[in-house]
């Protein structure tokens, strides 16, 4: 995953916490 990718992984992650299992599925 390039830098950037993992950045806006990281800040979506914290701000919308209940939306990890979606963030997994689009990476």
């Amino acid at each position: 995953m390039s830098r950037v990718a993992h950045t806006i992984y990281l800040l979506i992650k914290s701000y919308v916490p209940q939306h990890k299992h979606v963030l997994v599925h689009l990476m």
